[in-house]
């Protein structure tokens, strides 16, 4: 299996200060994405899972931060994640769809991921592990005694 990771996922691995968008369809905020988001990543890796960072969300990413070297060292340190050159066929498939997208008159031309060969994940939809969500359960409550 092949999963490919988008700006978003990159800066909620890389930077511990980023906040996901909430969950559109309750307005609720994600709560602990980043351990969501390190939990996935060891579960694909676990199984074997090529992860990959398209050299365009990897920029993306970098736009985020005064500290780019930062973030590419940490990127680095995941071996499991490799960086993915956006090459010349990926060029040719993008420019196709964005030209059939502006003669449409949509942005996206009424394309989603799914319909592009892609299955999206959202923060919101990932699974918080268990051990992670014990530990919420012992945690006291912030501006609550006990």
């Amino acid at each position: 299996m092949i999963v490919a990771f988008d700006n978003t996922f990159l800066t909620l691995l890389l930077n511990p200060k980023a906040k996901p968008r909430p969950n559109p369809s309750t307005g609720v905020p994600v709560t602990h994405c980043r351990m969501r988001v390190e939990a996935l990543v060891d579960r694909l890796s676990e199984k074997g899972a090529q992860l990959i960072v398209p050299t365009p969300a990897l920029g993306e990413a970098l736009e985020a931060t005064d500290r780019p070297d930062l973030y590419t060292q940490k990127l680095q340190s995941y071996a499991c994640i490799e960086t993915s050159s956006f090459d010349e066929r990926a060029m040719v498939e993008l420019s196709i769809m964005n030209r059939s997208a502006r003669q449409s008159g949509d942005k996206k031309s009424g394309v989603d991921a799914e319909m592009a060969g892609l299955k999206v994940v959202h923060t919101w939809e990932l699974d918080l592990p268990a051990k992670y969500a014990q530990m919420d359960m012992l945690e006291p409550k912030e501006g609550k005694n006990g």
